[in-house]
């Protein structure tokens, strides 16, 4: 299994030369979808997924989370990020994704009734994405302070559904940084504890703590080197996207990655074909968020 980089679908659409460059660069994409992206026609995705197909490079696909929250509270809005949902998993079977990733959004603040509450509208929506895509699905840690509420939701959903075995989560080791506030090592084991039992992929990407700032590996205080000698020492065997927002950042996360050799080549991780991939160039045309 590859090591993943986040590619956008609207930059790709905004500006083609994107495929190109991760194509010849020989990096698999993590598509990203959003609300533009999903509501472009299917004949365009389908022609981007025939050029990476074409190419022999895998993807995953990142559902639509900006405003996507199928336990929102306002049926209208809940109702509408379902749709999203649903519509993010139909293109991800486009595009023969390896998998896909989810936001549940539990805010950990929550009241226990709308803990229930927040279950019972996950469950409503969870199960369905990966018998459409045919892909499984890893449900991401973003503003949650706990690791309970992930987990929780993961093991009802393995245990009831009949996608249940396609059912994984993504840590987001950025967030945990971020959001929830963690920095020492040893705040690592108990999000390991949890999420460890399942199937697990990793978004890797750095911040010194203040914002979600999407650095690249080693340019902020997440302590990598602690969590992936917690994850070989659990025997843990997992798969990973780099989320850089920027190329300056993605530079950062391939010279980290050439540092820490056993670390990437745990990840499946190829360093790509670095002449086919002007970072420079490409950072003087970036489509800004």
């Amino acid at each position: 299994m590859p090591c993943y980089v986040n590619l956008p679908a609207r930059w790709i659409h905004a500006q083609p030369a994107w495929s190109g460059w991760f194509v010849n660069g020989r990096v698999a994409p993590e598509f990203g979808l959003d609300a533009a992206s999903i509501a472009l026609p299917d004949a365009w995705h389908k022609d981007m997924a025939a050029r990476f197909r074409d190419a022999g490079l895998a993807c995953s696909v990142h559902l639509p989370f900006w405003g996507v929250d199928p336990g929102d509270p306002d049926d209208a809005r809940a109702s509408r990020a379902r749709d999203d949902l649903r519509r993010g998993a139909e293109l991800a079977g486009i595009y023969g994704a390896r998998h896909m990733i989810g936001h549940p959004y539990y805010r950990t603040n929550q009241r226990e009734k709308e803990l229930d509450r927040w279950l019972e509208t996950s469950r409503a929506i969870w199960p369905e994405l990966p018998k459409i895509a045919g892909a499984p699905l890893f449900l991401e840690n973003t503003y949650e302070t706990s690791p309970d509420a992930i987990a929780v939701l993961a093991a009802t959903l393995q245990g009831e559904a009949a996608s249940g075995p396609l059912i994984g989560v993504c840590f987001d080791v950025g967030h945990w940084r971020s959001f929830a506030g963690k920095s020492a090592p040893a705040e690592l084991d108990p999000w390991l504890d949890a999420f460890c039992p399942f199937a697990l992929h990793l978004h890797l990407h750095d911040n010194d703590g203040s914002l979600d700032q999407h650095l690249g590996l080693g340019k902020g205080a997440v302590p990598y080197a602690a969590l992936f000698a917690k994850l070989d020492a659990r025997r843990k065997s997992v798969t990973a996207t780099l989320e850089p927002h920027d190329t300056e950042a993605f530079a950062a996360s391939i010279g980290w990655l050439a540092e820490n050799k056993p670390i990437a080549a745990a990840l499946g991780w190829e360093e790509p074909r670095m002449e086919a991939l002007p970072l420079a160039e490409i950072a003087k045309n970036i489509v800004k968020e």
